[in-house]
């Protein structure tokens, strides 16, 4: 990975830490060009990711819901498709 300047992305990594409770992380390795640091390692807990996910799942059910509500009031629909096969050719 380093030799080729690559990125690298590790998901669920535990983190085990003496006389403490292990941590659950997603761990991203980044090249840099500076000269100070070779790379950047950023490790984020798993936590925020799953918060996350739920969070978008329920902006999906709540807008599927209110797609579902406004459709169930829609009286009518037109039916385009009959009106195209009715029409007759002008001569």
């Amino acid at each position: 990975m380093l030799g080729h300047n690559w990125s690298y992305t590790g998901r669920d990594l535990t983190l085990t830490r003496p006389a403490q409770a292990s941590l659950h992380l997603n761990c991203l390795i980044t090249p840099t060009d500076s000269s100070a640091a070779r790379f950047l390692i950023e490790f984020r807990p798993m936590e925020q990711q799953l918060k996350l996910a739920r969070e978008q799942r329920q902006m999906v059910r709540t807008l599927l819901s209110i797609e579902d509500a406004r459709s169930s009031k829609r009286v009518w629909r037109p039916d385009f498709l009959s009106l195209v096969r009715r029409r007759k050719p002008r001569r």
